[in-house]
This record gives C-alpha cells, structure tokens and sequence, in this order.
C-alpha cells in the first residue's frame, strides 16, 4: 500500500491546493463499505477529485470527478489530484454514505485554491 500525501477524507483538512497531490483513503472492516461523492458548487470554480490511473487500490470510480465506490475492505488507498473544471479557486461538500447507505452519514466541506 502507498501513501500518496494528505488523506483528503479527514476531519482536519479543508483547504488543498490546485492540482495538488493527496490520498483517498479508508480503513473499512470486514462486512462494511463506503461511497464518497463530490458534489461541486460553481464558485466560480467547480471543484474536482481526478485519480492517477493504476493507482485505484481497493476504489472504483463510477463517475469520473465526484463518485467513487469501495470494492475492498482493509485499507483503501488512490492517488488522487483536487483541482476545478475552470482553473478558478472552488468550493465543494464530500459526501460519505457507509454500508449503502441512501443519506449521508458525514459530509466535509472543502476548498481548492
């Protein structure tokens, strides 16, 4: 397992940088799963997550900039990359659902400048 950077998943952080380099990643139990969807708000930016091809351990990406899917449980890792659609500064809410779950049960507020 590698460690790409920052965990853009934890409660701490908020503010990444422009094409930045970070981790997307999880510790899931046995039996458990996770959704992390990206919802962008034009500010003017409109922010996104873009993953490095190969590096999707234990992720699946269903829809390209905002969706991504648990396909394992242990450690979950991807090298991801936040930037906007339009190279503006952006704002975007990571949205968590845990076990299939259909309302969200964490949601992270985030910044990309």
């Amino acid at each position: 397992m590698v460690f790409y950077g920052i965990n853009v998943l934890n409660t701490q952080d908020s503010v990444f940088t422009m094409m930045g380099e970070y981790s997307l990643c999880a510790y899931l139990p046995e039996g458990t799963s996770m959704k992390i969807y990206l919802d962008a708000t034009p500010s003017p930016g409109i922010a996104n997550i873009m993953y490095a091809m190969g590096s999707l351990d234990g992720w699946v990406n269903v829809d390209p900039y905002s969706t991504f899917l648990s396909i394992e449980t242990g450690l979950i890792d991807c090298h991801v990359r936040t930037g906007t659609l339009d190279g503006n500064p952006g704002f975007g809410t990571i949205y968590f659902y845990e076990n299939n779950s259909v309302t969200p049960t964490r949601t992270k507020n985030i910044y990309i400048q």
